[in-house]
């Protein structure tokens, strides 16, 4: 039954504005970041630890997960801090919560690919064993050959700057 002056209607125009402008609001925050060429290989780090991270839990890879973080701990500490630099220069003091914003949207994507296939479990058992077999030195480059490294959505800051001179 309709709410007499159409309140029905209104309410359902209500709620789509409030979905578009969280949605205007969102990217608005994504396109605020732009990784220089030196921080990309700290993203796709990140969505590799993130990766084998949900491994860990949903595939029972605790103790590859712990040694993966021990062999390469100085590589991901380092890799860390460019990221917290990255985030820092993009949104200044709220670089904190941001970066916090986008790892666990890097987690959150992570957990839908290991729901989405059934080969997760295999295919980062197969990843952990390269891991065990490589130098620490070499983490940006495996990270960066993986098939959902550039998942982290964050654009080229030069492909940004090219982008706006277009306009």
């Amino acid at each position: 039954m309709a709410h007499p002056g159409g309140r029905q209607g209104l309410g359902t125009r209500c709620a789509a504005l409030v979905i578009l402008a969280s949605a205007l609001l969102a990217s608005g925050a994504e396109a605020a970041v732009c990784a220089r060429e030196s921080e990309r290989p700290a993203l796709n780090a990140r969505v590799l630890q993130t990766q084998l991270m949900v491994a860990a839990l949903s595939c029972g890879e605790k103790a590859r997960y712990n040694g993966f973080v021990k062999k390469f701990g100085g590589e991901l500490a380092a890799r860390g801090r460019t990221l917290i630099s990255m985030f820092d220069r993009a949104y200044g003091r709220g670089g904190k919560t941001e970066m916090n914003r986008f790892v666990t949207s890097l987690a959150n994507d992570a957990s839908s690919r290991s729901l989405a296939s059934d080969q997760f479990c295999e295919e980062t058992a197969v990843l952990f064993d390269t891991l065990e077999r490589i130098e620490p030195s070499l983490l940006s480059e495996l990270a960066e050959n993986q098939p959902f490294a550039e998942t982290h959505g964050v654009d080229s800051c030069r492909r940004q700057a090219s982008a706006v001179g277009r306009k």
